[in-house]
């Protein structure tokens, strides 16, 4: 079950416009980080989750979430932790300078004391950080006593209502999924109905569904879903590079080397047309526009 080989849940979710995937990838594989990039373009794929509850969980000591953090963010994926409690401080200092959202699985499964967590535990510590999101699960209310309401009041005090994530644990949870979702609204019945709404849905689909990524995210998302038009440029010598446009476009600029071949380049529509596929392939809904070198126009 906590193994790294997701083609089945990608393979569900293509076609299917309400489905979002978050895939594990293992950071103690030397392929890590190319896995990070080539599942960012999957139709799907909005985060990756970083798994450290089984195996030997080398990634967590050895000091490779930050980059791992980097290339996610850099794809413009949101980033899941799931580590246990006694390994978060470890991957502090890296998840304070992540530059995008990293969302700490069940709170970082805390210590809990008297249905709410535990002052000293390591989880708190992430309150002040911005880009750390909690997603609580019917797992965490279980473990608190069924106490789900006092600790949603803690959360939201310490985190605020807008970087708390419901999250069911269906079908691990001893509850059925209905059970699990009345559970999360008994939790969050004190919460006004703005709140409440954050946490059960709002959040999870501003981070996984909605969220718009900054003009510099998008130009690297760009690059990576035009790989395979990159690699067919640079055999006939040439360069793409990626402009974002504020208007919601990007221009592709061919720039030649030495070796270029001025003969060789496909005619503009047919590398627009090819250009636009593989971003709607990447969920990148921008018009696009080709900027040829001067000698060709």
């Amino acid at each position: 079950a906590y193994g790294f080989d997701n083609r089945y849940v990608l393979d569900a979710g293509l076609g299917a416009d309400w489905f979002r995937a978050v895939p594990a990838v293992d950071l103690d594989s030397e392929e890590a980080l190319p896995r990070i990039s080539e599942l960012s373009v999957h139709p799907c794929v909005t985060g990756v989750r970083f798994f450290g509850m089984t195996g030997q969980r080398r990634w967590i000591r050895a000091g490779r979430l930050r980059g791992a953090l980097e290339r996610a963010h850099a794809a413009g994926l949101a980033a899941v932790v799931t580590v246990e409690e006694a390994d978060l401080s470890q991957l502090a200092e890296a998840v304070a300078e992540a530059s995008g959202p990293v969302v700490l699985d069940h709170c970082g499964f805390p210590t809990y004391r008297e249905g709410v967590i535990s002052a000293e535990a390591p989880v708190l510590q992430f309150a002040p950080m911005p880009q750390v999101y909690l997603k609580v699960t019917s797992h965490n209310f279980e473990h608190c006593g069924d106490r789900g309401e006092i600790l949603l009041q803690q959360l939201t005090r310490e985190f605020g209502a807008d970087r708390i994530l419901w999250g069911s644990d269906y079908p691990q949870s001893s509850r059925d999924y209905g059970g699990c979702v009345t559970a999360g609204e008994v939790a969050c019945r004190h919460l006004s109905n703005r709140d409440k709404s954050a946490v059960l849905a709002g959040n999870t689909a501003r981070l996984f569904f909605h969220r718009l990524p900054d003009g510099e995210t998008i130009r690297r998302r760009v690059t990576t879903a035009l790989r395979p038009l990159a690699e067919a440029l640079a055999a006939d010598g040439y360069v793409i590079g990626v402009e974002y446009e504020e208007d919601g476009g990007v221009v592709v600029t061919l720039d030649p080397t030495p070796e270029a071949c001025p003969e060789c380049l496909m005619p503009e529509a047919y590398l627009r047309d090819w250009a636009t596929e593989q971003l709607v392939r990447s969920r990148i809904e921008l018009s696009v526009t080709i900027r040829y070198p001067e000698e060709r126009h």
